[in-house]
């Protein structure tokens, strides 16, 4: 038996003999969304999906509902990674109108930027920019300077495969300034090489 079920079968055994009180469950489901993301570190996507979806399933019935928003969102990153970008837009949804109801804009701007990648991916581009400017718009509204440089960043993309790199350089500038203020070199190099690529098309 793999470690992950040896774990799993371990917090099932404590829940069936301690029952379903919230303060319990919330520390379990804790673990198990740990399991499930040491999984997916490995690459190992299958059983991350397996934890993930025993994780929506107890954290439905716990009715520990930012949790189960939480499971969610990675179930859907997992479809995300394995190119099952239909399966990752129905969980991001489930995911988007838990965290709506709990009125948690940080998760909500987040997941937004998720499903906009999706439209992107299926070059459904006037859609992505849509939901792209929605998360900037949370994002702008919790003054959460980090998430409105990538959104930035994401609207510029779109507009560079709508063929408008004026348009697309003035949105890479902008992240790049955010990124510069929060002197984050990865977001740095992002917003260059897209800038640069950019002044090529």
């Amino acid at each position: 038996m793999r470690v992950y079920q040896i774990i799993l079968s371990f917090l099932m055994s404590t829940i069936s003999l301690c029952g379903f009180t919230q303060t319990h469950n919330n520390a379990d489901l804790r673990l198990i969304m740990q399991v499930g993301d040491s999984l997916f570190e490995r690459c190992d996507y299958v059983n991350s999906l397996v934890v993930y979806q025993k994780g929506i399933q107890l954290a439905s019935k716990a009715d520990s509902a930012h949790v189960l928003g939480e499971f969610y969102t990675s179930a859907g990153i997992v479809y995300d990674y394995i190119g099952d970008y239909s399966n990752s837009l129905q969980y991001y949804q489930k995911a988007f109108s838990v965290m709506d109801s709990l009125g948690d804009a940080r998760w909500k701007a987040a997941i937004l930027n998720n499903i906009g990648a999706i439209y992107f991916f299926w070059k459904k581009y006037n859609i992505a920019l849509d939901y792209y400017r929605q998360s900037l718009d949370i994002e702008k509204s919790i003054n959460n300077t980090k998430g409105i440089g990538e959104s930035y960043e994401n609207i510029g993309i779109v507009y560079r495969n709508f063929g408008q790199p004026d348009s697309a350089l003035v949105y890479y500038k902008k992240s790049l300034d955010i990124s510069k203020s929060l002197n984050d070199s990865v977001m740095i190099s992002t917003s260059y090489d897209n800038i640069g690529n950019s002044y090529l098309d």
